[in-house]
């Protein structure tokens, strides 16, 4: 039976984690990573048929989709069918399949405690409140996007997750700190779970894995864990595996060297999407004493190639081009590609003049007066302040 746990145990392991690390090897990992999902973009929709599901990959962003929850389950079936194959397979030793998984666990969660740790110093999972969230009305947030803007607001909360997660990460790397490492990634990503549970975040599925899996490692010590805290006998505190000399070495160079891989692709990505200045930058609100043909009463610009103008409707979102030469602004609604055209305009410091062909209308810039950006960090409050 113990043979039969072992090999299910590797095999799920297996099918959960790849492509990694295999999607991380120089030239052909992107390659590999492709074939392995193209596997499942072809065995899923067939298996969902035969229920009567609708079953498709396509990117949105999301990691909950109907094809992944598919995809676990049926990695959890196949796992158990393989463990099958256990009984007969007398020579097979429930102790390698076992150090293998172990080793394999704590690879992917380190791997990805990592990664998503520097994302949170490297701007590549949240950002500070943008004029567009700051100008929007509480209630037209999503779950979602109330959780992001609360993340992104405080850099100094933001960095803490940030640390958790790097530190977590790097203990899972080494032997005699793998325990800790995972006591620490389960606390870690049992308040991320619960984030994304509470908000309705798209990651729940994925987060649920790594919580998993970093339980999955503690009950490697269970052994050591009662009779520490239970009986308060003296323990080890370790495993009784034991790598042959090739592979310790190809994991003490392997791993170390995916992690480095993963922080030099994050920096790179850092370092290309680097604050630039954005020309007329800010929200703009039609002079009281004017009125507007285009129906444009306010407009937010805050990214480079992106505007939000506002009308009676509602807000249409505009991809721009500003040329500071010749004083123009070449736009496209997103949604509508006959709402398009090129304007003239005239920036006055506090005032910006635009030119609708004959009209021009005067637009006020809005002062960066938000209470959330700069109340600022007070040790001694008289009151609340909310």
């Amino acid at each position: 039976m113990n043979r039969y746990f072992g090999l299910a145990g590797l095999t799920l392991t297996v099918l959960l984690v790849l492509p990694f690390p295999l999607d991380m090897i120089p030239s052909i990992g992107e390659g590999i990573a492709d074939y392995y999902e193209s596997f499942w973009k072809q065995l899923l929709p067939k298996i969902g048929d035969y229920f009567d599901l609708e079953v498709q990959w396509f990117e949105t962003g999301s990691g909950d989709l109907l094809y992944y929850y598919l995809k676990v389950l049926s990695s959890i079936i196949l796992s158990f069918l393989i463990g099958l194959l256990a009984i007969k397979w007398r020579r097979l030793s429930s102790e390698k399949t076992r150090m293998w998984s172990w080793l394999l666990l704590r690879a992917f969660l380190g791997y990805s405690l990592w990664s998503y740790g520097w994302a949170k110093f490297l701007d590549g999972q949240f950002s500070e409140p943008s004029l567009f969230h700051l100008e929007k009305k509480m209630g037209e947030y999503s779950p979602m996007g109330l959780a992001w803007t609360f993340m992104g607001y405080s850099k100094t909360y933001m960095y803490f997750a940030g640390i958790s997660e790097i530190l977590a990460g790097t203990l899972l790397i080494f032997r005699k700190t793998t325990l800790i490492g995972a006591i620490l990634a389960f606390g870690v990503m049992f308040n991320v779970f619960m984030m994304n549970m509470s908000f309705d975040i798209p990651v729940k599925l994925f987060s649920f894995q790594l919580l998993v899996f970093a339980f999955a490692i503690i009950c490697y010590y269970r052994k050591q864990l009662f009779r520490f805290l239970l009986t308060h006998r003296e323990t080890s505190g370790g495993l009784e595996f034991r790598f042959k000399r090739p592979i310790i070495v190809m994991y003490s160079l392997i791993v170390p060297m995916i992690y480095l891989m993963d922080f030099s692709e994050q920096y790179g990505y850092s370092e290309e999407n680097a604050s630039v200045s954005v020309p007329l930058q800010g929200v703009y609100e039609l002079a009281a004493n004017q009125s507007s043909t285009q129906g444009w009463q306010k407009m937010i610009i805050d990214y480079e190639q992106y505007m939000q103008v506002f009308n009676d409707e509602g807000m249409i979102p505009l991809e721009i081009l500003v040329d500071t030469v010749a004083k123009t602004i070449t736009y496209e609604a997103f949604t509508d590609s006959t709402l398009s055209g090129q304007i003239e305009y005239q920036n006055l410091d506090s005032v910006l003049i635009l030119k609708f062909d004959t009209m021009r209308l005067r637009y006020l810039k809005k002062p960066f007066d938000y209470k959330l950006m700069t109340r600022g960090f007070h040790w001694i409050n008289d009151y609340p302040y909310h």
